[in-house]
């Protein structure tokens, strides 16, 4: 049978990775806001009345959805570290129990 074991190390990258992921969420957000949100309404502005009436739905699903991803990153982040945190205390307190015990 195989050994379980963590490279808490790698748990830690996951979890930094998700935290940059989640620190680049407001780019996509202001890039989202700002491309479907303003529509100049010059000569053709019946037309793009009708892509604005379109996209403005289309750009609160995307904004609820970066929120959301936002949320999510943010939480997996914070869980996959205090995971490493826990086995980090979990293999330093049985070392200490073999030590005490050998």
């Amino acid at each position: 049978m195989r050994e379980f074991y963590v490279q808490e190390s790698v748990l830690d990258t996951a979890a930094e990775r998700l935290t940059d992921l989640d620190s680049r969420v407001p780019l996509a957000t202001a890039y989202a806001d700002d491309h479907l949100s303003s529509f100049y309404l010059g000569e053709t502005g019946l037309l793009l009345v009708t892509i604005r009436n379109t996209a403005r739905p289309a750009r609160e699903d995307v904004l609820s959805a970066l929120r959301t991803v936002s949320t999510h990153l943010a939480a997996a982040a914070a869980e996959i570290a205090a995971t490493a945190a826990l086995y980090r205390a979990t293999d330093d307190a049985v070392d200490q129990a073999l030590d005490a015990t050998y």
